[in-house]
């Protein structure tokens, strides 16, 4: 992964960053932080891209849609509920017996 790919996952993705002894992201969702990863400040290619995709969890897949542009911040949000890294308020309702 070049560092200019890593700029764009930054960007799509929304994630907060910090310069420490490496670059360091998360993502943040209403407030809480869902994901984490971080990137070398060595010069050259970044050799742990899949190591990267896992922290984001991410597939290979969603990977490269995300650099070609056809996955973005909202299907992220939506891939984290789908796994259930995100809680979805509305199935906790449900299975609360609250709602309609």
């Amino acid at each position: 992964m070049k560092r200019r790919e890593f700029g764009v996952i930054e960007k799509k993705l929304k994630l907060q960053t910090r310069q420490s002894g490496d670059y360091l992201a998360w993502f943040v969702y209403e407030g809480v932080t869902y994901t984490r990863t971080r990137r070398s400040n060595k010069k050259g290619d970044l050799p742990a891209s899949d190591k990267i995709r896992q922290q984001l969890k991410l597939s290979d897949a969603q990977l490269r849609d995300l650099l070609s542009c056809t996955f973005g911040h909202g299907d992220y949000v939506a891939h984290l509920k789908r796994i259930g890294e995100i809680p979805d308020p509305e199935s906790k309702a449900g299975a609360l017996g609250v709602g309609c």
